[in-house]
């Protein structure tokens, strides 16, 4: 296993979140951010990478300040800002702790599940005090997570839906989807459709049946860690070399630690209803591959040591 800034300091890893941060907003991204944290504000862009969130909120009316953990990804934002003609303002830092003033951003968007890779429930417990604490009184966190893949139940739920609406809004939402969604497609070449989802519901197998039994393991202690804790390689759609810590939330899990940290949950999203435009029923919104959440800081912060 290697080191989180050293995994998105590698060539690869890095030319590609630096093409991909040319690419704007996902779809599901723009929603929740136009549902939960309208402009004009001042943002804080937690694991901010290339500066993609930056480049796309930044002509809206927003006043963003991006933060990475690698240098190498504050330098590639740095370069992105000045090409767009902004000012650049980045900052290397440690989400686990923060070097700014208190109350000073009114939202707080963490994208492509930076928090996801911070190892220990009480140091992501005091990620999500320190993002409470840079919180203005009822500033937001919006909260992007990746589940890797989506339970067996969300493809169920697909699969129904589909029958009940026919084929039309698939063929839709993908005429309507933005250029950071194609991009994080690319990768299925030239399978068809139902190939695809061939694959992606081998994958939901493997991952779910396997994270499943081990989590079982780690509750009942024999094996170390704990439930949610696997490694991936995966971080730019391609594979690259090393293995890197990955923590996949349970949604209870998630809402115990926010509050832990002074955050109240608003609302939550699967990034499949948001880049659809419909809702979907609690079990499927909250296994979805990705998953959104907006929460709103409490009025009296806490200190988590």
């Amino acid at each position: 296993m290697i080191d989180v800034a050293a995994k998105y300091a590698h060539p690869e890893v890095l030319a590609f979140w630096q093409q991909f941060g040319r690419k704007g907003l996902q779809v599901a991204e723009a929603r929740m951010i136009q549902l939960y944290a309208p402009s004009p504000a001042r943002v804080l862009d937690l694991g901010c990478g290339s500066g993609r969130a930056g480049l796309a909120l930044a002509p809206r009316g927003y006043r963003v300040h991006g933060l990475d953990i690698t240098w190498e990804m504050v330098c590639a934002a740095r370069a992105a800002y000045t090409g767009a003609g902004l000012v650049p303002d980045l900052l290397q830092a440690d989400a686990r702790a923060l070097p700014l003033q208190a109350s000073s951003y009114d939202v707080v968007v963490v994208l492509i599940a930076a928090l996801q890779h911070i190892a220990g429930r009480p140091v992501r417990q005091k990620a999500f005090a320190e993002i409470a604490r840079v919180l203005r009184p009822d500033g937001r966190l919006i909260l992007a997570l990746d589940n890797v893949a989506p339970a067996l139940y969300c493809y169920l739920w697909w699969g129904w839906r589909r029958l009940q609406k026919g084929p039309t809004n698939v063929s839709k939402a993908q005429s309507t989807a933005a250029p950071a969604d194609a991009a994080l497609t690319e990768n299925r070449g030239q399978m068809s459709g139902l190939s695809w989802h061939v694959r992606g519901l081998l994958r939901t197998l493997r991952w779910r049946t396997w994270t499943g039994i081990v989590d079982a393991l780690q509750r009942a202690g024999l094996l170390p860690g704990e439930p949610g804790d696997t490694h991936i390689k995966q971080v730019s759609l391609r594979p690259t070399p090393g293995d890197v810590y990955y923590h996949i939330y349970d949604h209870e899990e998630l809402i115990a630690d926010a509050a832990a940290g002074g955050l109240e949950l608003l609302g939550y999203h699967s990034g499949r209803e948001l880049a659809e435009g419909r809702a979907f029923g609690l079990r499927a919104r909250q296994l979805d591959k990705q998953l959104f959440y907006a929460f709103e800081r409490v009025r009296e912060t806490r200190t988590i040591v």
